[in-house]
């Protein structure tokens, strides 16, 4: 089959190479649609279990807690404790649904019953603080050490 690129004369006129490539063409684009389906499929299903009191994430980076929805809406709660808000948004928008969210809300509210205190998307900066203060001490004792 590969004779003819040695020979440099085409033959058959490349019908065979032309038929390989449309083939190729038609599974990877049947592929495509098989993995495209799957996966709008499994959108729906998400979006259609939504329940009052499921934690979502919207496609706009909002979490909030489900309240009520509808066939095209979904009405969400925001916000903890006074400063509570409800939000209608299209059932489209809803990104994720993460039953890991209410571990994370259960442990941040034990937390601040005991008094501790609760930090959210600092993590990085505190870390910079306790790093410069380390710093700090270790200068201090290098300085002390010196003297």
């Amino acid at each position: 089959m590969l004779n003819f690129l040695l020979e440099g004369e085409p033959q058959g006129n490349g019908t065979w190479l032309l038929i390989v490539i449309l083939v190729l063409m038609v599974g990877m684009m049947l592929f495509m649609s098989f993995t495209n389906k799957k996966r709008n499929q499994k959108a729906q299903e998400m979006l259609d279990a939504l329940k009052p009191g499921d934690k979502i994430r919207t496609i706009g980076g909002i979490f909030g807690t489900v309240k009520e929805t509808s066939e095209i809406t979904v009405t969400i709660e925001i916000g903890k404790d006074d400063q509570r808000t409800l939000m209608v948004i299209a059932k489209a928008a809803v990104a994720q649904v993460d039953p890991l969210m209410e571990i994370v809300d259960e442990e941040e509210d034990k937390k601040a019953s005991e008094g501790e205190v609760v930090e959210v998307a600092q993590g990085e900066d505190n870390n910079k603080q306790d790093n410069s203060e380390e710093t700090k001490k270790d200068n201090e004792t290098k300085e002390n050490n010196k003297k």
